[in-house]
């Protein structure tokens, strides 16, 4: 596929909850991704990525199927955690 020179996207700004601030809520930035540009680039409904993070650079990328299943994993393995933890008490 060729180079795409990129979009340009505007940071947007969310309320959270945070219990550090007088007010309660705490402003932070929101970055909505969205666009047939990213079926194009081979991201698809439902697909799970993984968001690798540097100094002022995020890298998107969708999971391979081992990468899904691992994350699968881990997520059925912490429920049953909690099931037990429940059971427990």
């Amino acid at each position: 596929m060729a180079a795409n020179p990129g979009k340009q996207i505007k940071l947007c700004g969310r309320s959270r909850p945070c219990q550090d601030s007088p007010t309660g809520n705490k402003n932070v930035p929101w970055l909505n991704v969205s666009g047939a540009w990213l079926a194009e680039l081979g991201f698809n409904i439902g697909d799970t990525v993984r968001i690798t993070t540097r100094e002022k650079l995020l890298i998107i990328e969708p999971l391979e199927d081992e990468a899904k299943e691992e994350q699968q994993y881990k997520a059925a393995l912490a429920e049953v955690k909690q099931t037990l933890k429940k059971l427990a008490r």
